[in-house]
């Protein structure tokens, strides 16, 4: 287990480079200050809530909902994938998905949230991109 506040240091060094997600264990990072530490550092954090998320259909939903994504999201991966990218005008702060897993562990496939991760680093990779990439926070084990 990392010394308390240690999530810091790791937030702020995964922020400083190029890998488009960070995992903090649970417990490793309180969701609130996580959020307030993002805002402070000047992104937009996006909270995404994955409890009780079990299938693709509901991940989307979830996502459909973090994103304010309107009804004319198509609710699959090519969808998401145009979301994420962002609007064509530029922004003044980036977004951060923060992905809060439930503290009991993964209920979603495996393979469906490897999918989001892909798609999350290939969007962060873009410099068309608004999304700078996604902090996985709770119970996970990939």
């Amino acid at each position: 287990m990392s010394a308390p506040g240690a999530w810091r240091a790791r937030l702020l060094d995964w922020l400083a480079g190029d890998q488009p997600v960070l995992f903090l264990a649970e417990a490793e990072a309180d969701d609130e200050q996580l959020l307030l530490q993002l805002e402070q550092a000047g992104f937009d954090p996006v909270a995404v809530d994955l409890a009780g998320v079990v299938d693709k259909s509901g991940l989307m939903a979830a996502m459909r909902d973090a994103l304010g994504l309107d009804a004319w999201f198509g609710a699959n991966w090519d969808a998401l994938s145009d979301a994420l990218y962002g609007p064509e005008a530029p922004i003044e702060r980036a977004q951060v998905l923060v992905l809060q897993l439930p503290p009991s562990g993964l209920e979603l496939d495996a393979a469906d949230l490897r999918i989001l991760l892909d798609i999350v680093a290939e969007v962060a990779g873009s410099e068309r991109s608004t999304l700078r990439g996604a902090i996985v926070t709770g119970g996970c084990a990939l």
